[in-house]
């Protein structure tokens, strides 16, 4: 189950990220290093964001998966209902944070953050209809969905840089890669859903807000780890924020690539929490695949960092170079790091918290106090990401192998 759905996912994630990699490229050829680095600072704020929406998604297949066949129609009502209050409350959250975020981003135009907040409005709604399908083991409509992101973004972003418009056509395109795949998430899912509108649904049950917290805290603290350092670059090294954005998305290609195995593991790990041995097969399968994925990416990066940053063509990013090698193992700590947290989180969501919580923090205490140059600032994600994984490792190998 795990190697044919992780192929599927993997064809089309590598799809994906090829044209989501291509709208980096395109933003790295017609805007400045300084523009650059603002427009990355802003797709860190995305993941940030990202993390709301991930808990969200979690919840609804961890959720789904407990409840009954004859109950589930009343459920996905109510996740309707709260996917609605949580796209207006997220929302103007984002657009109250203007004087924290100009000071903290360097940037003084209200419109730019009018801009990147329009895509909330595409979030919520969307991501419930996936992780029905995501539940549902339905990977090839998942994937034609997540397909169709990055195609819209990168279209528009191509046809906005040559009109001109530079980080504005950028964050324009960002916020209309929601539209296309929020209509035909809902259709896709309809399929195999009865999806009324969301009125009058029930409370959902305490389990769902009590996992919700557990991956909340989970995803807020992953999602930290490869993106506070960008932006603590930003507000510490301003002017060398371009650079380290740089070697930021293409070492991130490692775990993107990887992360398609995360992508199926999640809902199996769920589907099997009451079988040990079942559960033990697939975490075994899933090790193996994800760390031969990232370690044969550690490796490229290791030997040929230059070949890598000519992708880049723009010769103000050459010192990049320097960053690769250090920065490609953070990311392999991190990608095998996600996948220990993902069984974490199923079989003891308090464990999978505190952990993250605790590297996350790690990593930005020493991002704070030790900041004198680009590579000290890689080396302490690495300390703070390998000391996490240590911890989980340990953690997991006690719940999974030794506890009879």
């Amino acid at each position: 189950m795990i190697l044919k759905s992780t192929f599927i996912i993997f064809l089309a994630s590598t799809l994906a990220h090829l044209i989501n990699y291509f709208y980096h490229f395109i933003a790295g050829r017609f805007l400045s290093p300084n523009q650059f680095g603002l427009l990355q600072s802003f797709v860190s704020l995305n993941y940030f964001l990202a993390v709301l929406i991930s808990s969200f998604s979690l919840s609804i297949i961890h959720q789904l998966n407990k409840t009954k066949k004859a109950n589930q129609p009343a459920l996905i009502q109510a996740l309707q209902s709260l996917g609605l209050k949580l796209t207006l409350v997220v929302w103007l959250l984002i657009l109250i944070t203007f004087p924290v975020l100009k000071r903290m981003l360097h940037f003084n135009n209200p419109f730019l953050l009018i801009i990147f907040s329009t895509q909330i409005l595409f979030s919520f709604l969307p991501t419930l209809y996936l992780s029905l399908l995501q539940a549902k083991l339905k990977f090839k409509e998942f994937s034609l969905i997540n397909l169709l992101a990055p195609l819209v973004k990168t279209f528009f972003a191509l046809i906005l840089f040559l009109l001109g418009f530079k980080i504005f056509g950028a964050l324009i395109a960002m916020s209309l890669a929601g539209l296309i795949p929020a209509i035909s998430s809902f259709y896709l899912a309809k399929k195999h859903f009865k999806l009324k509108p969301a009125i009058s649904a029930k409370p959902l049950p305490s389990s769902f807000y009590k996992f919700g917290l557990a991956a909340f805290i989970t995803n807020l603290s992953l999602t930290s780890l490869y993106n506070s350092d960008l932006l603590l670059v930003r507000f510490f090294i301003s002017h060398q924020s371009g650079i380290y954005a740089v070697a930021s998305i293409l070492s991130k290609i490692i775990f993107f690539v990887s992360a398609t195995v995360l992508t199926v593991t999640f809902p199996i790990f769920t589907t099997q929490s009451k079988n040990l041995k079942k559960l033990k097969k697939s975490f075994s399968q899933s090790l193996f695949l994800i760390t031969f994925i990232a370690f044969l990416g550690l490796v490229f990066y290791q030997t040929y960092p230059n070949l890598v940053i000519k992708l880049f063509s723009n010769p103000d990013y050459a010192p990049t170079t320097t960053l690769l090698p250090g920065f490609s193992l953070f990311i392999f700590f991190f990608t095998i790091l996600n996948l220990v947290i993902q069984l974490l989180l199923t079989i003891s969501k308090r464990h999978a918290a505190i952990i993250t919580a605790f590297t996350a923090i790690l990593q930005i205490t020493l991002i704070f106090f030790f900041h004198q140059n680009l590579m000290q600032i890689i080396s302490n994600s690495i300390i703070a990401t390998l000391t996490g994984l240590i911890i989980a490792s340990s953690v997991t190998i006690k719940k999974l192998y030794v506890k009879t």
